[in-house]
């Protein structure tokens, strides 16, 4: 230890020491005769070896490695140039992926105290859910000795009542939201609990900023004035900043108003969100703020009491064995550890972005062997006058190291550039803090590093190494450069083929001529009764219109993100998946009925199978004559339907089994209309009927194709930056093997001119130049096809149907590679055409 602090004093002393020792040398210089003086020896020698006892020589080592480096860089401007630029894509699109996943999952969002919220989910063995029961999270909050708040968020619709009615996206929450995450208002107040939260307080609300940029077009005197929802007037108390989002990153800013959970009452009386534990009535994200000394563990165990209590109560609702499973809330996006398979799909990407940092690296790796050359003579010139190998091999990993730090700096700046564009493009919060934090610089100056070793450590050795070793390093850079063009091009290939495939392949449903009408009765509170009502009045109506053919209900939403399943149990193993229908869905699907009848409005314990269900429950029997069970219940199966993809296109042998609609479901019900001829001519008066039964409605109007544009977007952008990531490999490999080839040629110049003057034909001597090149490159293609079929299995649920072997991708990425490679290759190799014998004679 003494030594150490020994060491640290010279440190930072090291300047008034050198003095002091360059002081004492030339005063003993001075006493010493004539004669003794030429015995004393080297003065600067002695410094060093003093130094070297201070233990800090080798700081002066790299000082002097650092500032020659510097300058042989600032003499070659367009070596560091296009190395920085190589490096910079390598690295930025690592850090620009590594950034976004930190914001997202491991970056605090902008409220107060985000590390002591913590998002709590239900649990239990035979369900569980992302949302707990309004009055159970309200139960918790009020009883619970580990939790100093419980913040409570969910999203419905409403209608915004003025000259037309206008459907709104309407943030309910607690009344103690915005206040626990100390969120600032844009313009007037927020919700303060001790005013908005008593009985016979005055139902208010607040804006979001962008619904009040759009439709008040940004005027501040909207505070304190009065609009109507859903036909009830409500008073505008503020606006929300630009960049809030809360703690829901997906909806935060799509919702356009901000209610009370404990007001909604007032706009929809019929609404069972205050009094129900039914999740399907009152299910809400629950968040809550810990106590001080309280940890997420701790927390699940203290409310564990509280659960049982509330199974007791309501037993008819609520699961046995009901727990509350705690993760931390102040994350833009919550993770679930359990998520295997967002862990694939990330795991999958990560692979990805390093295909590119090592093809870049070859690429690299290829242009500083090229620099070398040009230092060769310096080398020996070093390595005669006594440099080791070793001092030479660290000096240029010093080089190295100044040009991966560029490197680093530029993937950095270009993170700054394309991540808020890139996550917006992707359907992402625009407004969060997307700037670079710690761990991202931190890791981009680790890639960095490892980059230099990767592209930097074998150039070095092999400066000293015979240009046979050279060649052989410059083949292995080349041969990564084409593994991972093979990888990104095979995928991105399998993915444009998937979408073809969607686009192209019969869905089993006319969906180019449907409308659909979602009119969200359960939002304004409908009953059964006047759902059922409601329905059959729209759908009469709509079957007058004339360009209409028929109108039909539908629990669930062809192509919709809610799926209704079930798996089979025994010895079959299929996932059945439910809806409920009215009679005439099938002619509104155009789904053709193969067998049997459609429903009659009499029919309660009636089903309707499909082709799939049918041959996959009862294989090799007459499906007329089966029954099917579900709880209780018995069901005859009166008829069976064509296959149709309407849960999802990537779903080819969709196993549906059709209920009739049952009264309870009708508010939730979807109207499915299908036009005669091109939807958009019908599109017009579909809206005016939809919205003149019920002026208090806004239904959400759709094309069904429209909608299918929509479920084909996620995997558009994964294939476009699968795609992009491709072309930026391809374009590296190709730079990377007309490098190699060319400098195969000029090493072989007097060969070529020997061979020329000894009568070779062009054929033979351009076979020459490029035939030690197949081997590996074959090599190399074969594990880049393997490592593709490894990484595709991945990407099977974005392949609708498609197989992850799927042999034209995997031939196009082998032809692409190869034609483009043999361009590439033939281009310099030609040049040894046109080699002179006699100049190529005396070239050395």
């Amino acid at each position: 230890m003494g030594e150490f602090f020994r060491r640290i004093y010279y440190l930072l002393n090291r300047r008034r020491l050198e003095r002091e020792l360059q002081n004492d040398i030339d005063v003993h210089r001075e006493m010493l005769s004539p004669e003794a003086r030429k015995d004393f020896g080297n003065a600067t020698l002695v410094r060093e070896h003093a130094r070297e006892a201070w233990g800090w020589n080798w700081l002066d080592r790299l000082a002097q490695d650092l500032r020659f480096g510097a300058r042989l860089l600032r003499k070659s401007p367009g070596l560091v140039l296009t190395a920085t630029a190589v490096l910079a894509l390598g690295i930025g699109v690592n850090v620009t992926a590594f950034n976004l996943m930190d914001v997202m999952f491991f970056k605090p969002l902008r409220v107060r105290d985000p590390l002591s919220l913590v998002r709590f989910t239900l649990d239990s063995p035979t369900s569980s859910s992302s949302e707990v029961p309004y009055p159970a999270a309200m139960f918790y909050g009020e009883n619970s000795q580990a939790l100093s708040a419980v913040l409570a968020q969910t999203t419905t619709h409403m209608t915004l009542t003025e000259e037309t009615n206008q459907e709104v996206s309407a943030g309910l929450v607690s009344a103690n939201y915005f206040s626990e995450l100390g969120a600032s208002p844009g313009y007037g107040r927020l919700f303060d609990p001790r005013i908005d939260d008593v009985p016979d307080a005055s139902p208010v609300v607040v804006l979001g900023y962008r619904f009040w940029q759009r439709h008040f077009a940004g005027d501040p005197s909207v505070v304190n004035k009065v609009v109507r929802l859903n036909q009830h007037p409500v008073t505008v108390i503020g606006v929300l900043p630009f960049d809030f989002i809360g703690l829901d990153a997906e909806h935060g800013e799509a919702d356009e108003v901000w209610l009370m959970i404990s007001k909604l009452p007032y706009f929809v009386p019929e609404t069972k969100m205050l009094t129900s534990f039914d999740l399907g009535d009152s299910g809400v994200q629950m968040t809550a703020r810990l106590k001080a000394g309280v940890s997420r563990k701790a927390a699940t165990v203290a409310l564990q009491p509280l659960s049982q209590e509330l199974v007791r109560q309501h037993p008819d609702v609520l699961p046995k064995d009901l727990t509350l499973l705690a993760y931390p809330g102040g994350y833009a996006v919550h993770l679930d550890p359990t998520d295997g398979g967002f862990l694939a799909v990330s795991g999958l990407f990560g692979a990805l972005v390093l295909l590119i940092l090592a093809a870049s690296c070859g690429n690299l790796g290829n242009l500083l062997l090229g620099h070398v050359l040009t230092r060769e003579r310096e080398i020996s010139i070093r390595m005669g006058l006594g440099a080791t190998r070793r001092r030479i091999v660290r000096q240029l990993m010093t080089e190295n190291l100044l040009l991966a730090l560029l490197g680093s700096s530029g993937g950095l700046i270009l993170c700054w550039w394309i991540a808020r564009p890139l996550i917006v493009w992707l359907g992402g919060p625009a407004h969060l803090d997307l700037a670079p934090g710690w761990r991202t610089i931190l890791f981009a100056f680790a890639m960095g590093g490892v980059a230099c070793i990767l592209f930097g450590l074998s150039p070095a050795r092999q400066a000293t190494a015979p240009p046979k070793r050279k060649s052989r390093t410059r083949t292995i850079f080349m041969a990564t450069q084409i593994t991972a063009s093979c990888v990104l091009l095979v995928l991105s290939g399998l993915l444009v083929r998937a979408l073809q495939r969607a686009s192209n392949v019969d869905p089993g449903f006319d969906y180019a001529r449907i409308i659909t009408i979602d009119p969200q009765l359960y939002a304004h509170g409908y009953t059964p009764a006047r759902s059922v009502e409601y329905m059959q009045q729209l759908s009469t109506r709509l079957e007058q219109l004339p360009g209409v053919d028929s109108a039909a209900l539908a629990a669930v939403t062809p192509l919709g993100h809610h799926v209704r399943m079930m798996r089979a149990g025994g010895e079959i193993k299929v996932n059945i998946h439910m809806n409920e229908i009215s009679p005439r869905y099938f002619k509104a699907m155009g789904i053709p009925m193969l067998r049997g009848r459609d429903f009659t409005p009499q029919d309660q314990n009636a089903i309707i199978v499909s082709e799939s269900a049918a041959r996959n429950l009862w294989p090799g029997k007459d499906p007329m004559l089966q029954t099917w069970k579900d709880g209780d219940r018995q069901f005859e199966v009166v008829g069976v339907a064509g296959n149709a993809r309407s849960t999802g296109l990537r779903n080819g042998d969709d196993a549906q089994i059709y209920m009739p609609m049952a009264a309870e479901s009708t508010s939730s019900s979807i109207m499915l209309v299908r036009a005669l001829q091109t939807p958009e001519n019908a599109l017009a008066n579909v809206s005016q009927v939809a919205r003149s039964i019920d002026p208090a409605l806004s239904p959400d109007i759709q094309l069904l194709k429209a909608t299918l544009a929509e479920k084909l977007s996620e995997s558009q952008h994964i294939a476009s930056v699968v795609g992009g990531m491709g072309t930026l490999a391809l374009a590296l490999a190709i730079i990377g093997l007309y490098g190699v080839v060319a400098y195969t040629v000029s090493q072989k110049t007097r060969e070529i001119g020997i061979r020329i003057a000894l009568g070779a034909s062009s054929a033979g001597i351009v076979h020459n130049m490029i035939s030690s090149f197949v081997r590996p490159l074959s090599i190399a293609l074969a594990a880049g096809l393997v490592l593709a079929a490894l990484l595709s299995a991945i990407l099977q649920q974005y392949l609708y149907g498609l197989s992850n072997l799927d042999p034209l991708s995997y031939l196009g990425a082998v032809a692409l590679l190869a034609v483009v490679g043999t361009i590439a290759a033939l281009l310099p190799a030609r040049r040894a055409l046109r080699v002179d014998p006699m100049g190529a004679l005396r070239c050395e």
